[in-house]
């Protein structure tokens, strides 16, 4: 997931994005969703900071799993990623 996420700040934008995607399906699939709200996060940061598409599905599935999961670890990254995506869509008021 990692090596995915820094390809993607490497340019190697859809390479990462591959990588990153298989590695958070893997990691469900095996049942091991530690931390799950974080990597999304993590994700969802990458995207935007590349301004790649796609960065909301990350923010909601990390805002999912922690109000289903009750892991709150990443709840302020959260926050914070939704701000971001407001302000990159000119809603720099309800950011």
């Amino acid at each position: 997931f990692l090596l995915g996420v820094q390809a993607i700040h490497a340019g190697r934008v859809e390479a990462g994005i591959d990588q990153a995607r298989a590695a958070l399906a893997g990691r469900e699939g095996d049942g091991q969703m530690v931390d799950h709200s974080a990597m999304c996060c993590l994700f969802a940061e990458a995207l935007l900071d590349v301004g790649h598409p796609g960065a909301e599905e990350f923010v909601d599935q990390a805002a999912g799993f922690a109000e289903d999961s009750g892991e709150l670890y990443a709840e302020c990254e959260i926050h914070r990623l939704r701000a971001r995506l407001l302000r990159r869509a000119d809603a720099p008021v309800e950011a």
